[in-house]
């Protein structure tokens, strides 16, 4: 996975090329915030990152309680002043605060992708906020997620779709080049992918795949917010559990694995159990002497 960071104001002047020895690949600026058109280290960050041969893109800070219509407009006039719309990560709407937001979101995504031409629009959220205020039921083939969750392994965010392309795993970075803390990122998809505009999954196509990947891993995430996640009916002989094929499996490897242990540790002692004695074998001889004794001290009682 292509690892990369994200910056803002308090990262201040950053040293690009050592940024991009270190191995990071990729970093999103941060453009603007609200319906302001300027943000004071848009342009050094932005351009040094893309002249250091990352590839980048910008984030725009949404705030729901001022215009969708205006924060749409002031995100694109950055992006096309600093010409970072072709050959870039797609612009990102940056969405963490507020609450009942999915039509701010619709609204401003839609005035943006007017403006720009830009059909592919990334959204960036933390995994709760995103599960709780958006999800994905309204969600086109061309919106794509950027996912934060601190603490996760990189690129298990805690919340997976197919549309699930970048996880921001850190806060607390430490990168080459960068004086105090960064975000730090793993794209989940190749950058590759993340770049193109060749979506060409249908929305049916899109809701299949998802309902799939949902079966597989038994994600209660994908369950619109306030309905409760089913499950999958109990079998006969199972139990209630609600697990997903993965937990299946490793459970049954770990079922097996126990009687193997088991079945083992028995064959081990049987090998060590003593045999008993057996009386040893009497000849025909044998037998006939004993009953011949047994007869003539019978006959001597007499």
């Amino acid at each position: 996975m292509d690892k990369g960071i994200d910056c803002a104001s308090h990262q201040g002047t950053i040293n690009w090329p050592a940024v991009a020895a270190s191995g990071v690949e990729f970093a999103y600026v941060k453009f603007n915030e609200g319906t302001s058109s300027s943000y004071p280290t848009s342009a050094p960050q932005f351009n040094g990152a893309t002249a250091a041969g990352l590839v980048t893109g910008g984030y725009h800070y949404g705030r729901p309680t001022q215009s969708p219509i205006t924060s749409a407009a002031a995100f694109a006039k950055q992006l096309k002043a600093l010409d970072a719309i072709e050959e870039h990560l797609p612009p990102c709407l940056d969405i963490e605060v507020g609450s009942g937001v999915a039509a701010w979101v619709k609204t401003f995504i839609a005035e943006l992708r007017r403006l720009t031409g830009s059909q592919r629009v990334m959204i960036y959220s933390g995994v709760s906020f995103f599960k709780t205020q958006l999800g994905e039921g309204w969600m086109d083939p061309d919106l794509i997620l950027w996912l934060a969750h601190y603490g996760k392994p990189p690129g298990q965010p805690g919340y997976m779709s197919p549309r699930v392309a970048i996880h921001q795993y850190s806060d607390a970075g430490k990168v080459p080049g960068i004086t105090g803390n960064v975000d730090l990122n793993v794209a989940i998809w190749p950058l590759e992918q993340i770049l193109g505009d060749d979506v060409s999954l249908t929305p049916r196509q899109d809701a299949m795949l998802t309902a799939a990947y949902q079966y597989l891993t038994g994600s209660a995430d994908l369950v619109p917010p306030g309905e409760p996640w089913p499950g999958w009916p109990t079998l006969q002989g199972g139990t209630d559990e609600s697990l997903s094929a993965t937990d299946y499996a490793r459970r049954a490897n770990t079922q097996l694995n126990a009687l193997a242990g088991a079945v083992a540790q028995l064959k081990q002692q049987a090998t060590t159990v003593a045999r008993p004695v057996l009386p040893p074998q009497l000849s025909a001889a044998d037998v006939n002497r004993i009953a011949a004794a047994v007869v003539a001290l019978l006959e001597s009682k007499k």
